[in-house]
Order: structure tokens, then sequence, then C-alpha cells
């Protein structure tokens, strides 16, 4: 029972990293960064690579959850993002800093509902690190699991980019 528990948080985790990711990826890199700006606690000089980095990151680390591939890897990387995320999040919230969350397309501000959410998958992480998936990846030598790793972050990013293409040819025909 706490193999099907752990594997259905597992997807769950994975699935909100793919959706935060790939709908981050779908914003223009203009919109994203933006939003960086609006983030007092997020330093300047990393606003314009986080804006290119950070969607990419993310839904590489959704798919390194869903596929379990590198074993501890990817749930320890998701460890950090958590634990930056929240850390962001609390300290703006503690200062009054009214924000967009960012964390999906329609987010809305941050609140400390975030900073619970991301605690309840914080100790997900140290689950995922603790008690590796049964079902994985993992026993492929680490070239093919990097190659389904590629494929399915390039997949969900491509799929992003067309659908940004797409929002951006219905504006230019309104004109």
């Amino acid at each position: 029972m706490a193999g099907i528990t752990l594997a259905g948080l597992r997807l769950l985790m994975a699935l909100l990293f793919v959706v935060a990711g790939y709908s981050k990826a779908s914003r223009p890199y203009a919109a994203r960064r933006r939003w960086l700006d609006t983030l007092s606690v997020v330093p300047g000089f990393t606003r314009a690579p986080l804006a290119v980095l950070l969607p990419t990151v993310e839904t590489a680390v959704g798919v390194v959850l869903l596929t379990g591939a590198f074993g501890w890897v990817g749930p320890a990387v998701a460890l950090m993002l958590l634990v930056m995320f929240t850390s962001a999040v609390a300290v703006m919230l503690v200062q009054r800093v009214e924000a967009d969350c960012g964390c999906f397309s329609a987010s809305g501000q941050i609140s400390w509902l975030v900073v619970v959410r991301n605690v309840f998958l914080t100790g997900g992480c140290v689950l995922f690190i603790s008690f590796p998936t049964p079902v994985s990846v993992e026993s492929l030598p680490s070239y093919w699991q990097a190659a389904v790793v590629t494929a399915g972050v390039a997949g969900l990013l491509g799929l992003a980019r067309y659908k940004q293409h797409r929002v951006q040819v219905k504006l230019g025909s309104r004109r």
C-alpha cells in the first residue's frame, strides 16, 4: 500500500513540475521576464537567465520524476527548487510584497497556501530520496536514461513553443 501511495505522490509531483514548466514555456520570454522582475527576492542579474532556464529545468525535473531516471537526482533537484521557491515566497509574504505566484498559467497571487503546498511537496521529495521508486527507467544505461528525459523535455517544450506560436499568429491576424 505504501508503494502505491508513493507512486501516486510521485506522479502528482511529476505532473505539477511538468505543468509548471510547460505553462512558463508557453508564455513569451518577455512575459516570463516581466514576471521575474516583480519578484523582489530574485537578484536582477539572474532574471534573464532564469526566464530562459526555469521552464526547461522544471519540465526536466517533472520528466525525471515521472520516469524515475537517475535515481535520487530528480527528487534532490526538485527538493532544491522547492526550498528556493518556498523561501522566496515566504520572504515576500513577510515583506508584504504582492506578486503573481507564476507557478502555473493562472495561479494568482502568492499566499501562505503556496508555502504549505510546497512544504508538503518537499516532504515528498525526502520520501522519494529515501525510498526509490520500483518502476523506473533507472535500470537502463545512463545514456538511455538521458535520451528518455531529453525526448520528453524536448517534446513538451516543442509543444509549448508551438502553442506560443499559435497565440502569436492569432494575435497577429486580429490586427
